[in-house]
């Protein structure tokens, strides 16, 4: 009896503990004012500028959405990108302000407010590059560039930035069949120390994998379609899918019967597949490679894709260093590693 008397006093009265809790969640409830000051702004301006400029747009060009579109790849990739001189600045700051401006109602829905300014900022304001893949190799001096394995290579439309650079050995992967011929046209303008392979790179060979094919083809990719591509750019749409065999970067090496003494640069765009990349060098590849340039992402823009953090533990690991990063509020980006800082 004793012992029941002192549990029961001890027992808190079930109104006092849902009177704190109700205190407690009142407390939580309550939004600072920069909060709600962001929230005001935010709803003020989709409701008075962003939706009735859609509406009206929209109602005049039904495929509104196009002037989103193309107001992207100008952001994305600006005019006259990688030459220099006041001229060639100003107009390329002034080209990407108006395809912001233009392109402001559909943006700002797709992005949302906070990401459509922070995009502004680094982009239009700062001339933040999303692409410094030309600027990267110029850097490259101790130790020179060898060669480049070239994973991604679409129809070769990078061979401009090689030739800039001094530099003629490249070996082109591009895993969809389509651009096999086209590629291996330009290669063989281009001269006999640019190899091209059609070959979907993985972290196994002999695999038959089915791949997205995305409507602009260089979105395609041996995964689907995932949150970030489908909010950030919703104009993009897996259109159909075709059956590839795929080959570690290893086996392809072997194959092609290159010595992997000519190569020590390693460019991976893939689209969300670049650890399936790296995992199938590690045993030969990536023991001769001194600098990687990589596609990155900090949030899923391919179901499954790698991320960023992925691929840093992975390549640190295994002794290459993270020397620059350029990575968009929207998530997406690239980064270029390298055994020498």
């Amino acid at each position: 009896m004793r012992w029941r008397r002192s549990y029961q006093q001890e027992q808190t009265s079930p109104a006092v503990v849902v009177s704190e809790v109700s205190e407690q969640k009142h407390k939580t409830d309550l939004e600072s004012p920069a909060a709600w000051l962001n929230r005001v702004v935010a709803r003020t301006w989709q409701t008075l500028v962003v939706h009735p400029w859609t509406l009206v747009l929209n109602s005049i060009m039904p495929a509104g959405s196009f002037i989103g579109e193309k107001a992207t790849y100008i952001i994305f990739y600006p005019p006259f990108e990688g030459k220099s001189g006041l001229i060639i600045w100003t107009l390329r700051r002034t080209v990407v302000g108006l395809a912001f401006f233009i392109g402001a109602p559909w943006l700002i829905r797709w992005w949302g407010l906070r990401r459509y300014l922070q995009m502004f900022l680094f982009i239009a304001i700062k001339g933040f590059e999303f692409e410094f893949y030309d600027r990267a190799l110029s850097a490259m001096k101790s130790p020179p560039v060898k060669g480049v394995i070239h994973c991604g290579a679409s129809t070769a439309m990078d061979s401009d930035v090689y030739t800039n650079n001094g530099i003629s050995r490249v070996l082109w992967i591009e895993a969809l069949p389509a651009l096999a011929a086209p590629l291996h046209k330009r290669c063989e303008a281009l001269g006999p120390n640019h190899i091209c392979a059609s070959a979907a790179v993985s972290s196994t060979s002999g695999e038959v994998v089915e791949m997205s094919i995305v409507n602009n083809s260089i979105s395609s990719s041996l995964l689907q379609l995932g949150h970030g591509h489908r909010t950030y750019l919703p104009f993009l749409s897996e259109v159909s899918k075709v059956k590839v065999t795929t080959v570690t970067l290893d086996d392809l090496m072997t194959r092609l019967s290159l010595n992997m003494q000519d190569f020590n640069v390693l460019y991976i765009d893939v689209q969300g597949s670049e650890l399936l990349v790296l995992q199938g060098a590690s045993n030969q590849v990536l023991g001769h490679i001194d600098y990687i340039y990589t596609e990155v992402s900090s949030e899923e823009h391919y179901i499954n894709g790698v991320l960023l953090t992925e691929i840093d533990d992975f390549l640190c690991c295994r002794g290459f260093k993270l020397k620059e990063i350029a990575l968009l509020p929207l998530g997406h980006g690239n980064a270029l590693y390298t055994r020498f800082l």
